[in-house]
């Protein structure tokens, strides 16, 4: 259970970051505004890393 929370966590990052690609007129990928709104999530303390660390490690590794 604890894992499909993480990836809904990360899934929600990235559909804000493919919101933020449709309103900002700026030649910027979604997945990137995705990954620069979770770091900066993740810098401010909004998400712990132990919150998305289990999910974010399948992830990577599937790539």
């Amino acid at each position: 259970m604890k894992l499909i929370f993480e990836f809904a966590r990360i899934a929600a990052f990235c559909f804000v970051g493919e919101v933020c690609h449709l309103v900002l007129p700026l030649p910027i990928p979604a997945s990137v505004y995705g990954l620069m709104l979770l770091l900066a999530a993740l810098r401010f303390g909004v998400v712990k890393l132990e919150q998305v660390r289990t999910a974010a490690l399948f992830l990577t590794g599937i790539f």
